[in-house]
């Protein structure tokens, strides 16, 4: 059990965020909260507030095809006020699958809201890769 309430805030909200609990993960949010996406692929990009946040979650779900799976937290770390997270992740939209490692970056208020949400891959190329894939229709590319 997590005992930092930054972390089990972070936690929560990926859980109920990768559930399709849109609504409820953004009860985690500071109402100014932030959103970035590293990248120039479909999901990259800068949203703010807890709304933006919430389409913006709900795109990336929808652009997965709801395939958007944790295989492992590999590590949770906390800072003064920022939390970072290591995961491994897969997503399987129809005839590819992509597995990659990705940091989330998060910012945490004094009392447990999440003020900024920064998501990193390890392999860029791969997901712009995946990305100009499924919007061209081609065959599924190597990953």
């Amino acid at each position: 059990m997590v005992t930092d309430s930054r972390i089990a805030a972070a936690q929560q909200f990926f859980e109920k965020a990768f559930r399709g609990e849109v609504s409820s993960a953004i009860e985690l949010l500071d109402e100014e909260v932030s959103f970035q996406i590293a990248g120039l692929h479909q999901a990259a990009g800068h949203v703010e507030g807890r709304e933006a946040v919430a389409q913006h979650v709900r795109a990336l779900l929808a652009l997965t095809q709801r395939t958007f799976d944790v295989l492992q937290w590999e590590d949770w770390m906390a800072g003064s006020n920022h939390v970072a997270a290591l995961a491994h992740l897969s997503v399987q939209p129809p005839g590819a699958i992509l597995n990659f490692r990705t940091l989330y970056l998060i910012e945490v208020t004094d009392d447990a809201k999440i003020r900024r949400i920064e998501m990193f891959f390890d392999d860029q190329a791969a997901v712009e890769n995946l990305n100009w894939w499924m919007r061209s229709g081609a065959e599924a590319p190597e990953t």
